[in-house]
């Protein structure tokens, strides 16, 4: 699985196949489900292009479009949160539901020869689709090619995860094979298990109660005063911050499987797992390119808490701070860090608007945030396919203001994506930061 961005996606040239879902009874707000923090902020800050994440995969044979309708209205069965959108119109953020019947319809049309032309038009379409007020906020289109069929799915973010993505790639390909066998919709007769629903996750964080003596509360708001009254921020100086373009990307395969596996087993030596080992890599470069000596950033933590959530497509993600010494040897700071992380699971389960509510002196942050996330794709169901189908994720390049790193594990070892502003001091700064981290990681695994 690769994770990479919009602008190196590379649609083929052919005939497009767009599956338009449309809706045959009337939107209506569900009261009983708000929606989570994650999807408020979402809704929000986002404009009117990008907030999508999009899966490609490549089919061998030629689409069948009967199988191609059906393996799409599968997938808006199968989910329960892809029927829904947020809604900001009444002042009040609303979960509406598009209701359980959904019809497809497929409108085709010719793609141009034009690489940056082709590439145009299907970002516009994906934009238009997730964005939609009157529809599901998910995209699917299959691209016929000489030898197969190139299959692109876009969701808006708001509404899944970086887990949710390939998840919906196994389901739709299983879906699809379940049409041509048996003309069936059941995703049982697909091969595929039960599955719950991300409303129920919005439900379970509305209806949970914060204490406001809970000392979690008084450790995040710890941070908040050591940032300035908001969250951690990458050391750039404030005029690399600047920048009215789209972000900069850095994708970099760091390392192979078997340099991967060396550098987990040396955090394991260490008392760490490898996500631990990563950030300590990560603050002992902030140190040795000249950022200072600790490392404060944000850790995506994944709270796919029941079984039944672990193959759903949801925002099943929160947040947790971290503040790592980069001026110690690696072999203690990475004792330090696995503590962080262990710490910035239990404050992510704190709900964080409450949080930030409690927060006396005001919440001031404004921007985007500095995060390191970290996923192996070797632990969703279904990536066992991945390879094969040449599965792809991409998220579009909106500007930003902060340094965010995504670190990935999968089949073929360990790489990144580093989103960041396109200024030349940022683009100096972080790339000074990656060569560093990427030089550590090599000799450890040596």
């Amino acid at each position: 699985m690769r994770l990479t961005t919009a602008a190196q996606l590379t649609p083929p040239p052919g005939q497009l196949l767009h599956c338009i879902p449309v809706p045959v009874t009337q939107a209506r707000p569900l009261p009983d489900t708000p929606p989570s923090f994650n999807q408020v902020n979402h809704a929000l800050a986002r404009g009117d292009t990008g907030g999508w994440l999009c899966v490609t995969l490549r089919m061998p044979e030629q689409v069948d479009r009967a199988a191609l309708q059906a393996a799409f209205r599968g997938l808006l069965s199968r989910h329960e949160t892809l029927r829904t959108r947020v809604d900001l119109t009444t002042g009040t953020p609303t979960t509406v539901s598009f209701g359980t019947e959904i019809d497809c319809y497929v409108r085709e049309s010719s793609l141009p020869d034009d690489p940056s032309a082709r590439h145009a038009q299907l970002l516009a379409l994906i934009d238009a689709t997730t964005h939609s007020t009157t529809g599901p906020n998910l995209f699917g289109a299959a691209i016929e090619e000489p030898q197969g069929t190139y299959i692109v799915l876009a969701v808006d973010h708001g509404i899944a995860d970086a887990v949710s993505m390939p998840l919906l790639g196994r389901d739709f390909v299983q879906l699809y094979g379940a049409s041509l066998r048996h003309s069936s919709l059941d995703p049982s007769g697909a091969g595929l298990p039960p599955v719950g629903s991300f409303l129920d996750a919005c439900r379970v964080e509305a209806a949970d109660h914060t204490d406001p003596d809970d000392p979690r509360i008084a450790e995040w708001h710890d941070v908040f005063r050591r940032n300035s009254g908001g969250l951690p921020r990458f050391p750039l100086p404030e005029a690399a911050r600047r920048s009215d373009g789209i972000a900069a990307i850095e994708l970099r395969h760091t390392l192979t499987a078997a340099q991967t596996s060396a550098v987990e087993r040396w955090a394991r030596a260490h008392d760490a797992r490898l996500p631990a080992c990563l950030l300590a890599v990560c603050a002992h470069a902030v140190h040795r390119v000249g950022l200072g000596d600790e490392f404060a950033t944000l850790l995506p933590v994944g709270t796919r808490s029941r079984a039944d959530w672990a193959e759903a497509v949801g925002w099943f993600v929160s947040n947790g701070p971290v503040l790592i010494p980069g001026d110690l040897p690696l072999e203690r700071s990475v004792i330090h860090a696995q503590q962080q992380v262990e710490r910035a699971q239990l404050l992510a389960a704190m709900r964080l608007g409450d949080v930030i509510a409690l927060y006396a002196p005001g919440f001031t942050h404004t921007g985007d945030v500095g995060m390191v996330s970290y996923v192996d794709y070797r632990r969703i169901p279904g990536h066992e396919l991945h390879a094969a189908l040449r599965m792809t994720q991409a998220s579009p390049d909106a500007p930003t203001t902060d340094v965010q790193l995504w670190w990935v594990r999968d089949a073929a070892g360990l790489a990144l994506r580093c989103r960041l502003p396109d200024t030349a001091g940022a683009r100096r700064i972080v790339g000074d930061w990656l060569d560093q981290i990427e030089r550590s990681l090599r000799q450890l695994a040596d």
